[in-house]
């Protein structure tokens, strides 16, 4: 059986890259103005406790595209929102105040709310 490029999963599971890609750019972007500024990173909780953390937040996204594709409709439907909404909390919250980080923000919110949206529609959709 030929997959249906136009369902509602397909545009779920490419936002979800488009999030993570986002993601990744936001942090070497950061990493690279820190360094080039010669600025200490202002980690609010001890590093190692936060990269812990952090490492599980960026895994989100990563694990959405693979439960976005094989779990039932309705499952994948209130994970999505959960995921969403996590997410969303540690993009507001995490934020640092560069312009590049705006920019990048914005569109992860953005992918964020065409999940969510998405998550809506029925599997027939």
């Amino acid at each position: 059986m030929k997959p249906n490029l136009s369902t509602p999963k397909l545009y779920i599971i490419l936002l979800w890259i488009v999030l993570l890609f986002n993601m990744l750019f936001a942090d070497i972007f950061s990493i690279i103005i820190e360094l080039e500024e010669g600025n200490i990173l202002d980690i609010p909780m001890a590093p190692r406790r936060m990269m812990a953390l952090a490492s599980i937040i960026n895994n989100i996204p990563i694990g959405m595209i693979f439960l976005t594709a094989v779990l039932p409709w309705k499952t994948h439907q209130w994970v999505n929102r959960i995921a969403a909404l996590l997410t969303a909390f540690y993009i507001l919250g995490g934020g640092v105040d560069l312009p590049h980080y705006y920019s990048i923000a914005t569109i992860e919110i953005l992918c964020l709310l065409g999940i969510f949206h998405l998550s809506f529609y029925s599997a027939t959709s």
